[in-house]
């Protein structure tokens, strides 16, 4: 009789169905608001990279806009001893050319030309 009264103590002892499953809801409930925190943080992250590349994608039109409208000015026609006479040559009305230059052997060159030669690799 006293192992019968022993083995009904274990089973009084035992959680029963209900506090499982009331411990899973918990447990569940509480990863549900982690997981809603983590998708909270992630669409604030998304703004903020949309609100950079809308910035980004602003700046990048206004440059070309600059760009465009004045071409000798964005480029940097700084000469180095390498054409140390390349001196800037009047413009044609027409849109696309690039500003060009004279060197001192009366040859004509772009600032294209001009940029890559004061600055091709292994000439800082």
């Amino acid at each position: 009789m006293r192992n019968m009264i022993d083995g009904t103590k274990t089973l009084l002892e035992q959680p029963t169905l209900s506090q499982m499953i009331l411990a899973k809801l918990l447990q569940t409930s509480e990863e549900k608001r982690a997981l809603e925190k983590d998708v909270s943080s992630l669409k604030r992250d998304v703004l903020n990279i949309q609100k950079k590349t809308s910035d980004l994608e602003e700046q990048v039109a206004a440059l070309q806009d600059l760009s465009c409208k004045q071409p000798e000015d964005a480029l940097n026609t700084k000469v180095l001893s390498s054409m140390p006479f390349a001196i800037p040559i009047a413009q044609t009305e027409e849109p696309n050319q690039l500003p060009a230059f004279e060197t001192t052997n009366k040859e004509f060159v772009t600032a294209v030309v001009v940029e890559y030669t004061n600055n091709r690799p292994g000439r800082r």
